[in-house]
């Protein structure tokens, strides 16, 4: 009688192949939450073509569009918000693989996608901003909740805001 009857790589195997149809479906409904959550925030800013919420990459185009298209970040204003976070994220992306370049743009472009999100919150949740933000980046695998949670409140654009 052999020993080794293939019943374990069997089993690690089924394993592996659950986890991977859990990640999926996460992935999923995580994106399906967001997008919900961007094109309400979209559409309650009157923000064009709200639609590109799902459309993979083109929804930080609209991410920056809720965010005002403008953003002041260490004391510089970006204008064109929308085309950079954009362009940032096809140039991360394609450049990701570079081990210390595409290590530094990756961060670059975390720190700008943060600072877009925290100026998206105060616009919705103002009073609580901050936590918001805090949550999104130390849990990251619920921030797209916790954008649907904002997109529920109606946004307080007077000083935050600019179109």
């Amino acid at each position: 009688m052999d020993i080794y009857d293939g019943a374990g790589t069997s089993a690690l195997f089924a394993f592996f192949a659950a986890f991977l149809g859990f990640i999926i479906f996460y992935g999923l409904i995580a994106y399906i939450v967001s997008a919900i959550a961007l094109k309400r925030m979209a559409d309650k800013l009157s923000v064009e073509n709200s639609w590109l919420a799902w459309v993979p990459i083109a929804n930080v185009y609209i991410l920056g569009k809720v965010a005002g298209d403008k953003l002041d970040l260490f004391g510089y204003q970006i204008d064109n918000l929308a085309i950079i976070l954009l362009a940032g994220s096809v140039i991360s992306g394609a450049i990701s693989g570079i081990p210390v370049i595409g290590f530094l743009v990756a961060v670059a472009f975390a720190i700008l996608s943060f600072a877009t999100l925290y100026k998206i919150y105060l616009i919705f949740v103002p009073d609580s901003a901050m936590l918001y933000l805090i949550l999104s980046i130390v849990l990251a695998i619920i921030a797209p909740f916790i954008l649907y949670a904002a997109s529920k409140k109606e946004p307080i654009i007077e000083d935050v805001y600019i179109e």
